[in-house]
């Protein structure tokens, strides 16, 4: 771990978004999320992984149940698309 931190590597697990074709799809889900039409649930059957990692993905931007109260302006974060 010490050499591909000195390397510049990634170090860790990598993020569910960048797996592929998840932020592809997450894309075309994100603005259902947002506007109602589709549920967490929903989501997270289409994208493949856990409605918690959707609560969380919607949270980081503060977005969704886990947001404080007084969000403004919120964007959910991009996908790096050109994940490997």
């Amino acid at each position: 771990m010490a050499r591909a931190k000195k390397q510049g590597l990634p170090v860790g697990r990598p993020q569910v978004i960048n797996r592929d074709g998840v932020a592809q799809k997450w894309l075309k889900v994100r603005p259902l999320l947002l506007n109602g039409t589709m549920s967490q649930r929903e989501a997270a059957k289409v994208l493949g992984i856990g409605r918690a990692t959707i609560s969380r993905l919607l949270a980081q931007k503060g977005i969704g149940n886990h947001a404080p109260e007084t969000v403004e302006n919120s964007t959910v974060p991009q996908p790096r698309i050109d994940a490997p």
